[in-house]
């Protein structure tokens, strides 16, 4: 009789910490198949709002007309044929980092989102995707900036030749997660700063036709 009662608390403990082993078993599994589902999600968040912060960054920079005035000079002959296309490095270089230094400022102002997952969508569930209580994330962002101003040419008509000014913003971000989990998103957007309509032959482009650069969080 001692034997059965001395017995049956070892083989309470033994159930006890199998079913506490299932379960962070089970915890340990839903974690590994969540995980991806999370990543996926918090880049396609922090994508979409890189964007928005780009475009918003971009346009309060070229509000004013003004500012683009001059970044292209053309001169032309007596008959309106274009003799030469001059750029003004000094004056694209000032925009590009004037235009960096406001994206930063932009996402900084946005390092830390929330973003709300439904509960459907985190199960992997087809029919239930985008279903159910939204379940809250918390994700830091670490950014990386870089611009660069470059010049492109395509056929505009009959003898005519349009010449485009472009910025190319890229952002190269680290995204830290709930858990110590890490993902990336990287975003490129382009926007027409000034063109140019050219008639006749391609005039020589004076003071280069390429400007970069590159700034982020160390």
């Amino acid at each position: 009789m001692r034997c059965r009662r001395s017995s049956a608390p070892k083989k309470t403990a033994a159930i006890l910490l199998m079913i506490c082993l299932l379960l962070l078993l089970c915890l340990w599994t839903a974690e590994k198949r969540l995980q991806p589902i999370v990543e996926r999600y918090s880049e396609n968040g922090a994508k979409t709002q890189i964007t928005r912060c780009v475009n918003e960054a971009v346009a309060d920079c070229l509000t004013d007309p003004a500012v683009t005035e001059g970044l292209i000079r053309l001169q032309t002959d007596s008959e309106g044929a274009a003799l030469q296309l001059e750029t003004d490095t000094a004056q694209i270089n000032a925009l590009r980092v004037r235009i960096t230094e406001t994206v930063l400022q932009r996402l900084e102002n946005s390092a830390v989102q929330s973003l709300s997952v439904p509960l459907g969508t985190l199960l992997g569930s087809e029919l239930l995707s985008g279903r159910g209580p939204k379940i809250p994330l918390r994700v830091s962002a670490n950014h990386a900036v870089t611009t660069a101003v470059r010049g492109e040419w395509r056929a505009a008509g009959i003898n005519q030749t349009a010449h485009s000014l472009m910025l190319s913003v890229q952002i190269e971000t680290e995204l830290a997660l709930s858990g110590s989990r890490q993902a990336t998103a990287s975003v490129s957007c382009d926007y027409l700063l000034t063109e140019t309509i050219l008639v006749g032959k391609v005039p020589t482009v004076y003071a280069g036709n390429a400007f970069s650069g590159n700034t982020g969080d160390p």
